[in-house]
């Protein structure tokens, strides 16, 4: 069973040849980490630190990731910081290497995955994004 639901949604999209479909995953930043060498896990996210105490979630999540870009379908993947409640609006930066951390407002990352459906240059992209303010140089 477990097998069908990791791949159960790859193989329902495949399966409309007709149907020109695009998937947008939300995923995590963080999801390379935990068995980055050499990586500082005191400066790293909660989630990246306790991955091992969390069952695994990012390196889960990262399989996911691995399975929907062996799937064929024209894919994009967006990996959000920290989820806030906070309005959208907020000037952001995008990445990509999985080296950012910071917050980001969930309906912000809504409008990116619609954002990502309508622009052919986001397919096959994986990438992270946070709030400006949130780069290294600043504090959260």
């Amino acid at each position: 069973m477990a097998e069908h639901n990791q791949l159960g949604s790859a193989s329902f999209f495949t399966s409309f040849p007709l149907f020109t479909c695009r998937f947008v995953h939300v995923g995590s930043a963080g999801v390379t980490r935990p068995e980055r060498p050499g990586l500082d896990l005191s400066k790293q996210p909660p989630a990246v630190r306790l991955n091992k105490e969390l069952d695994f979630i990012l390196t889960f999540k990262l399989k996911g990731e691995d399975l929907i870009r062996e799937s064929g379908i024209p894919y994009t993947i967006v990996r959000p910081c920290a989820l806030t409640e906070e309005p959208a609006g907020a000037d952001l930066i995008f990445d990509q290497g999985d080296n950012i951390t910071g917050k980001i407002s969930r309906e912000e990352v809504a409008q990116i995955c619609v954002a990502a459906l309508e622009s052919p240059y986001a397919t096959g992209k994986t990438f992270e994004v946070t709030l400006l303010t949130c780069i290294p140089y600043f504090v959260c």
